[in-house]
């Protein structure tokens, strides 16, 4: 992941291994205070970030649920909901305050690595 200063005109923070798949979509959590960040990702994982810590280049957080890609991420803007929608074919509300705290193993969470631009979904019915 990297954080770009459009005023400066430079890169400010790379994260390397942000996620282990491509990063689909970005939001700030709350429009009054930016610095927490949600990044969805096809590893299936929707990663919590504190921009005052980027350079420690770990999430403070996740939350998981989904069983394929993470395709969009939207915040309520209120620092404490966030929606989601995943290739899975499912919609998600997450509660900041429910969040799964970074570094625990929770084993394989991708079910099958399908694409949802030209594939049908094999779980669907299941």
């Amino acid at each position: 992941m990297t954080v770009y200063d459009l005023i400066a005109n430079k890169v400010t923070t790379l994260v390397n291994n942000a996620h282990r798949d491509e990063v689909n979509s970005v939001c700030f959590a709350n429009r009054m205070n930016s610095n927490i960040v949600y990044t969805g990702s096809d590893d299936a994982m929707i990663n919590i970030w504190d921009r005052r810590d980027l350079a420690r280049g770990t999430p403070i957080g996740h939350f998981i649920g989904h069983t394929e890609g993470v395709t969009n991420i939207a915040s309520k803007g209120d620092g404490v909901y966030l929606a989601s929608n995943g290739k899975d074919q499912m919609l998600k509300v997450w509660d900041m305050r429910k969040m799964n705290p970074y570094g625990k193993n929770y084993g394989p969470i991708r079910m099958t690595g399908y694409d949802y631009r030209w594939q049908q979904y094999p779980m669907a019915g299941r």
